[in-house]
């Protein structure tokens, strides 16, 4: 592949001063600071929806909610909307992969629609990793949990992002 690597990071309810690059002192953000420094930093920007899922699957998918069918959090849009972002860009020669929290579909149909529409055995997370919506390979977190920590699939092995995170 002769094209550039591209790391698309997105945060969940983050303000967008709310990094050193920006001048706050509260809290470190070195790695994004360097991120935004030395990639790309947007002073404006604009989501299609206030709600995470809704922008989520428009971020995926290129499309308004109104389009994509996920409004809200507890919908699932059926058929899925595609092509996704992953999708058109290993048309063009990029491997892609999903670190982190998925959250595209409602959370009661998400071991399902990862599983293509099949109730997955307790052992499939075990092994699985993908593809999921066109992503070649995925370690998700999924859950909500009462104490704000992401539940991770029971895989063994360590997660791969390492080889991605710039430090």
């Amino acid at each position: 592949m002769g094209g550039p690597n591209i790391l698309f990071i997105t945060t969940d309810q983050q303000r967008f001063d709310h990094l050193g690059l920006k001048g706050l002192r509260a809290i470190a953000t070195p790695n994004l600071d360097r991120l935004g420094r030395e990639g790309a930093h947007f002073d404006r920007a604009y989501c299609p929806s206030p709600i995470c899922t809704p922008t989520r699957v428009s971020l995926l998918t290129g499309r308004y909610p109104s389009s994509h069918g996920a409004y809200t959090i507890g919908v699932t849009p059926n058929p899925f909307p595609g092509p996704t972002l992953p999708e058109v860009l290993a048309k063009g020669g990029y491997r892609t992969a999903l670190f982190g929290k998925t959250h595209f579909v409602r959370r009661a149909d998400e071991a399902r629609h990862m599983n293509e529409g099949n109730e997955p055995t307790p052992e499939f997370f075990k092994t699985w990793n993908g593809p999921y919506l066109g992503f070649d390979e995925i370690e998700g977190s999924t859950g909500h949990t009462t104490n704000n920590v992401p539940q991770r699939n029971e895989r063994e092995s360590a997660f791969r992002y390492r080889d991605f995170v710039i430090g």
